[in-house]
């Protein structure tokens, strides 16, 4: 090593030592660090807080349980969708009613209709940015590996294909079509 690298090295190694000695000033890391006069941790609830957060990672579980929120409101308004078509394409009187308790006409069914659609795309279009930007970004080995999570979209996509049709990562876009 060069003199002027390892004066850089040790120049680095003090501002690091500096930043730690920073951080550990902050809230959060003088309760879960700090100890008391005889070297025991001062707060006892920090010892469950660190154990918990290594074992239960709510982090993950959060996104886990986002996603399958966003998949079963693209389920729900498939279903409402089917609903307000039914309804448009008889012949027969409307037996939906709105928000209000007041029957709908076939108008408002197709206008339902169209919300819906538009509401399906834009649940799979933030069901897929969530399991991209949100929980792919939070697995690793200790939390949730890569393997499981593979195992998790692929489910995921699978029943939404099953269930709806809809391709969850698409080999090329389809604009969709309105009635």
């Amino acid at each position: 090593m060069q003199p002027a690298d390892k004066k850089r090295s040790q120049n680095n190694s003090r501002e690091q030592i500096l930043k730690q000695k920073e951080l550990m000033k902050e809230p959060i890391n003088k309760f879960l660090n700090e100890v008391d006069s005889e070297g025991k941790i001062k707060f006892p609830i920090a010892v469950k807080m660190r154990a918990y957060e290594v074992a239960y990672p709510d982090a993950i579980l959060k996104d886990i349980r986002m996603a399958q929120t966003l998949y079963h409101e693209i389920l729900w308004r498939k279903k409402q969708s089917e609903k307000y078509l039914d309804n448009w394409k008889r012949d027969t009187p409307v037996d939906m009613r709105d928000k209000h308790g007041l029957i709908m006409d076939k108008e408002d069914c197709y206008l339902g209709y169209l919300s819906a659609v538009i509401n399906i795309e834009a649940g799979v279009t933030s069901l897929r940015s969530h399991l991209i930007a949100n929980l792919l970004n939070k697995c690793g080995d200790h939390l949730m590996t890569l393997e499981q999570y593979n195992d998790f979209v692929l489910e995921i996509q699978d029943k939404l294909k099953a269930k709806t049709g809809l391709e969850l990562f698409p080999d090329k876009i389809v604009i969709p079509v309105i009635e």
